[in-house]
């Protein structure tokens, strides 16, 4: 009884380890949950302006020979083109790259805790199973000091009826000669 007994306490330690890691991999799913959130928002990827590029450009002709140019006319001009600002076509690239490596890294981490998650159930599993029969081996404990115990007080029953026999003889709680057999066809 003793050995079952603290089998049975092992068996409640375990449990309440699970149990412990079981929340602690709720707790993990919910940080990473708000890891996603947070890389959301760590940099969004901007819309960026155009500038302006000054520089000399070309307003027309300013001679004309024959009906042809032999002399454009230039002149400086405040935005001859426009050109996509690299700074921030640099800070988007970089935003993404950043973004996409954290992405990785939540995806890992995400895959890790399944298959913690997958090795928890499989223990819950088993722990459930481990259950069942430490329950029914408790009930058969049970039913087996009950037969003990049934069989304990058969005995001394016996040995109480035997005592007795040989205390007082056979003759003494039998007579037979007052024994009859009727029996008619």
């Amino acid at each position: 009884q003793a050995v079952f007994d603290s089998a049975v306490e092992a068996f409640r330690r375990v449990e309440d380890h699970v149990r412990s890691a079981r929340e602690k991999v709720h707790s993990l799913r919910r940080k990473l949950s708000d890891l996603s959130n947070k890389i959301s928002s760590i940099s969004q990827i901007q819309r960026c302006r155009s500038i302006c590029v000054p520089f000399l450009c070309g307003c027309g002709c300013a001679v004309k020979v024959w009906g042809k140019c032999i002399l454009p006319c230039i002149k400086w001009d405040s935005c001859c083109f426009r050109i996509p600002d690299p700074i921030c076509i640099l800070k988007n690239i970089a935003s993404a790259i950043i973004q996409a490596a954290l992405r990785v890294a939540l995806i890992a981490a995400q895959i890790a805790l399944g298959i913690a998650e997958a090795a928890l159930t499989t223990v819950e599993i088993a722990l459930s199973a481990a259950r069942i029969v430490v329950d029914k081996a408790r009930i058969l404990v049970n039913i087996a000091k009950a037969a003990l115990e049934v069989l304990k007080q058969a005995i001394r029953a016996t040995l109480a009826v035997l005592s007795a026999v040989l205390t007082a003889g056979l003759d003494g709680i039998v007579d037979l000669q007052e024994i009859t057999f009727d029996a008619s066809l």
